[in-house]
């Protein structure tokens, strides 16, 4: 699990937790989390590896582990945390899209910040159909935020 929680506290720690925060970059870090955990790679640490007094979580000694190799427990975890992150941050809105429409900095990105991440939380009834209705929702709600800016100026 720590493996798993690592790969996001790192976002934790680039300049989250600050007062003036601007609502777009917010939006950026939440693509950066689900894009972190899209991967099926994790960054296990090596217990069985000696290590010095000054190791600390920066040093620590790890390897690369595919998810199959993990066992069924831990399966199980990432999947749930996988589900928690896809119910807390996949909220897509039309006010989403319009903040990111009006923010310089990523006003020319909102097509790839606005795609979800495949974090692989699907099940096998889930096909290309899906995909594409997926794909036309996103479309519709950046059209519709674009048609909204309009009407204000």
């Amino acid at each position: 699990m720590e493996a798993v929680t690592q790969s996001l506290a790192d976002l934790a720690l680039i300049d989250v937790q600050r007062s003036i925060q601007v609502s777009s970059e917010l939006i950026v870090l939440m693509k950066f989390t689900l894009d972190r955990l899209a991967t099926s790679m994790f960054h296990i640490c090596e217990l069985e590896t000696t290590r010095s007094l000054k190791t600390n979580e920066h040093s620590f000694p790890r390897h690369d582990a595919h998810i199959d190799t993990f066992f069924a427990e831990a399966k199980i975890c990432v999947i749930r945390i996988k589900g928690q992150v896809m119910k807390r941050l996949s909220t897509l809105s039309a006010e989403s899209v319009v903040i990111l429409l009006l923010d310089p900095h990523t006003k020319f990105t909102v097509d790839g910040l606005v795609q979800p991440a495949a974090l692989g939380v699907t099940t096998a009834s889930d096909n290309a159909s899906d995909d594409a209705a997926a794909a036309a929702a996103i479309d519709n709600v950046i059209r519709e935020s674009k048609r909204a800016l309009c009407k204000v100026h």
